[in-house]
């Protein structure tokens, strides 16, 4: 297949990742803390409790979300279009089997879910309704979310960010409407499974209308290809496993050590990490299609300029808000939230230092997943979170919530720095000290600059309001670009990112000229 250029691409996925997260960011921001106001710290730390147990259905995918977006974009790289309409064909209706199997699982589930959680006789009709609506969504959600998939393997991001910017927007809308007039938790969840569902099917229509060559038909499902497919989903599943454990299971921890309020204090830590985590990997998330179908065109030697130039710019576009994140965590968690989650500030600290180093590695992963190291990437990262529970388990006693974030800290570092980035490293020849040299040094004249804009900003704007908080964090960033640009890049590096930049904006002929790096 011929080269071409993928720069104009990727840009405009990129971009509508980071519109689709900075408007869910603003939601999160305003709702998140009106629910409290609503149900109760004590509900809201039921609701948080139930989240994270029914995220442990999201072990029902199997691995199955990795393999659409790498084995549809490598059919497309390598043009097989008779193979894509096979494979999305196997999937939907591999995907209709688990979701059964998903709402089977919830169903035996819900009669023993407050002697599993321990919950007050008081609290049991209640977190039996919403675990089993939550796990319909699930269930529903599993057929129904392929379409995203396939659009990202299309790399058609755009029309995937759409519908999710629409779920996120309708629950916000819906949330603030219903709990005006009746301020439960089992009205969050019936909100949340209608909108839920609705965002699928809009999903599935922008799939069915725009990416031709796929299809549902039962006819087209290949046993052949489930077994391929499913030898590859298996190290996925490890790895969903692992996930699961890193941001489920420390919440279950706390509540069996700590007071459901301390449930609480820590799910507003985790989520303002997490959420900087899902804004930070949208670039990588870009190049994730990109890998594979490299891959799948037989373009090795673009994927070392992926993986060497992508973890720079995903260092780079991270570091100004984590670095403001931090930064402001005390003033965030208690304008945002009330004085009573001021302790949610040091755990909060630590999991975005967690964060980043995740953010560090995040392309290291898309190039080990997307070449066929799949394997190494799975045991790798369960092993990391092993290790990661049974620090957290230690540590949780003697120190609260801040020895369970620094558990998740010390595992994801010594995960990452031991055995993903050597693994990485050795096979596109690339020594740990130049690969840090060229992803990490950029940012640090950057980051500097930023956290000297953000401290004289402050000596004359106190961070007293979240309006404040976001021009400080808006100024940090804009701190951060002549740092990072002039002092951080060597010429050749703004030379080439100036002549992408260039290529994106400029008016363009008919035909693309082909350049030799595609990002």
């Amino acid at each position: 297949m011929a080269k071409k250029n993928r720069a104009v691409d990727i840009l405009k996925n990129a971009t509508s990742n980071y519109v689709r997260q900075v408007l869910q960011i603003a939601i999160f921001v305003v709702l998140t803390p009106f629910i409290v106001r609503k149900v109760g710290a004590e509900d809201f730390g039921l609701w948080s409790l139930i989240q994270a147990t029914i995220g442990l259905l999201g072990l029902m995918d199997m691995g199955f979300s990795t393999s659409v977006v790498k084995y549809v974009a490598e059919a497309r790289g390598a043009e097989d279009h008779r193979r894509v309409g096979d494979l999305t064909a196997t999937f939907f209706w591999q995907y209709t089997a688990l979701g059964a199997l998903t709402l089977l699982v919830t169903v035996c589930v819900v009669p023993f879910l407050p002697q599993i959680l321990g919950i007050a006789p008081e609290k049991a009709w209640t977190a039996q309704l919403v675990f089993g609506l939550i796990g319909l969504r699930a269930g529903l959600g599993l057929p129904l979310g392929l379409f995203a998939g396939i659009l990202v393997g299309y790399q058609k991001q755009l029309l995937s960010n759409v519908t999710r910017v629409f779920g996120t927007a309708s629950y916000a809308i819906l949330t603030w409407w219903a709990l005006s007039y009746s301020p439960t938790i089992e009205t969050l969840s019936w909100v949340s499974l209608g909108t839920g569902v609705f965002a699928n099917l809009l999903s599935m229509f922008f799939c069915l209308t725009s990416a031709p060559g796929m299809s549902i038909s039962p006819l087209r499902f290949r046993f052949s290809l489930l077994g391929e497919v499913s030898a590859f989903s298996l190290w996925f599943f490890l790895i969903q496993v692992s996930l699961l454990l890193a941001t489920r299971v420390d919440t279950i921890v706390i509540n069996a050590v700590l007071p459901l309020t301390a449930v609480a204090v820590y799910t507003v830590a985790i989520r303002i990490a997490e959420r900087a985590q899902s804004l930070c990997r949208q670039l990588t998330n870009t190049l994730t299609p990109v890998i594979a179908e490299l891959k799948g065109a037989g373009e090795e030697k673009n994927i070392r300029a992926v993986f060497v130039k992508g973890s720079m710019l995903a260092v780079a576009s991270s570091v100004p808000m984590l670095l403001s994140l931090a930064w402001l965590a005390t003033d965030i968690c208690v304008v945002w939230m009330g004085e009573e989650f001021r302790d949610s500030a040091l755990p909060c600290r630590l999991l975005l230092a967690a964060t980043m180093v995740s953010v560090l590695h995040s392309n290291t992963e898309n190039v080990l997943s997307m070449t066929g190291h799949q394997r190494f990437l799975a045991l790798s990262t369960l092993g990391g979170q092993l290790l990661n529970l049974g620090l957290t388990i230690a540590l949780v006693r003697p120190f609260g919530l801040a020895g369970v974030a620094f558990a998740t800290l010390v595992a994801q570092l010594l995960t990452q720095l031991c055995l993903i980035q050597l693994k990485a490293g050795r096979l596109y020849n690339l020594p740990m000290t130049e690969f840090y040299w060229r992803s990490l040094w950029p940012s640090v004249p950057g980051s500097a600059t930023s956290i000297l804009g953000m401290w004289l900003a402050a000596q004359i704007m106190p961070p007293t309001s979240l309006l404040r908080i976001a021009i400080l964090m808006a100024i940090g960033g804009a701190a951060f670009l002549p740092g990072f640009w002039l002092l951080g890049l060597r010429k050749d590096e703004r030379e080439y990112l100036g002549g992408r930049l260039k290529l994106v904006f400029k008016r363009r002929k008919k035909a693309d000229p082909p350049v030799e790096a595609p990002v």
